[in-house]
């Protein structure tokens, strides 16, 4: 490809916003009409895949109609480059956003995973349905509405071909471990990569990230509730038949969500230190009264009293410090370290 590009077809070209292993995308404008699209260009290659892979997404992409996808606007050849003329959506890459805000409260994580939720159920609705495949955080864009957008079906394939994929396509972490096999792709499979994304919103842990696996959510330090821990593992489950079907299941399973904002960090507060400033106090008062109503002041057992609700404070302020250092210690590890191991176009055997 061309070192500058000025000119792609007849939109010029304005600066590039992100770039992948099998092209770039660049912010264009159209000369004729003024408007700003995304164009997405595939690198050449001798055997040509790339160029076909950026065909077979805007074949995916021409059908659909949902509001929360852009719409393809054009496709076309410039010498030696193939490109495809998107709408373009202003907004934060969903990636850059949970590295600095993650961990999210959950009622904040659930909200957005039922807006991916929407979108993925509308792609396997269709006929044949469609797999994305490779659905991750930055492959999503939060718009200035604050409504999740979905990009890049570059790795989407249609339900009839799910069994005769002849490529892999997905990012450790993120892709369900029958995607990386080449193997058994169904829609729970997007389903996985639905939960990697919500265990990254609650815990600030990015599953792209090395060891490139999930851990059981319930054993984090996190304020999350039981039955949104139980649906993340059952969306992460590596076992297709243990792993959440279906759009619709989940669906249900989030619309009968009953603690997902109880914190087990409120837990100790209300059931063990709160109690304990509520009895200290009282104990004191009453030493504080008694040494009133006798003219004498016991110092001891006040002493003691006051020592006692001292104590009880500063061990509750050194655990919610501890807790909010570990999430700090997260969010900084992510906003440093980011490196993502994507499997594209990987023959199957």
């Amino acid at each position: 490809m061309r070192d500058i590009i000025m000119y792609i077809g007849k939109y010029k070209i304005i600066k590039e916003l992100g770039s992948g292993a099998m092209g770039k995308v660049y912010l264009g404008e159209d000369s004729q009409l003024g408007k700003l699209y995304a164009i997405k260009t595939a690198i050449q290659t001798p055997d040509g895949k790339y160029v076909e892979a950026l065909k077979h997404e805007c074949h995916i992409m021409k059908n659909l109609s949902e509001r929360f996808i852009p719409y393809v606007v054009d496709v076309g050849q410039d010498g030696d480059i193939t490109y495809m003329v998107m709408e373009y959506i202003e907004g934060e890459n969903l990636q850059d956003y949970l590295s600095k805000h993650a961990p999210l409260s959950p009622d904040r994580a659930v909200d957005y995973i039922k807006k991916i939720t929407d979108i993925i159920s509308y792609l396997h609705s269709q006929n044949p349905g469609i797999i994305f495949r490779d659905l991750k955080p930055s492959n999503l864009i939060i718009d200035n509405n604050d409504n999740i957008r979905l990009l890049d079906f570059g790795a989407g394939i249609e339900a009839y071909h799910m069994t005769n994929s002849l490529y892999i396509m997905g990012t450790y972490g993120y892709a369900a471990p029958e995607v990386l096999e080449g193997k058994n792709i169904g829609r729970s499979s997007d389903i996985y990569s639905l939960g990697a994304i919500l265990y990254f919103m609650l815990t600030g842990i990015d599953p792209a990230l090395p060891p490139y696996k999930i851990e059981d959510i319930q054993e984090a330090d996190i304020t999350v509730g039981d039955s949104l821990c139980k649906l993340v593992n059952d969306m992460t489950n590596p076992s297709v038949s243990k792993r959440i079907s279906t759009c619709q299941v989940l669906e249900d399973r989030i619309r009968d969500l009953k603690d997902c904002s109880k914190a087990r960090k409120l837990y100790r507060d209300y059931l063990v230190f709160y109690p304990a400033f509520i009895i200290g106090i009282v104990y004191s008062s009453y030493y504080i009264w008694l040494s009133y109503v006798n003219e004498c002041i016991l110092y001891n057992k006040l002493y003691i009293s006051l020592a006692i609700l001292l104590g009880l404070i500063l061990i509750k302020r050194t655990l919610d410090r501890q807790y909010d250092n570990r999430h700090f210690i997260r969010k900084r590890r992510i906003n440093l370290i980011y490196t993502e191991k994507r499997v594209v176009f990987f023959p199957r055997h």
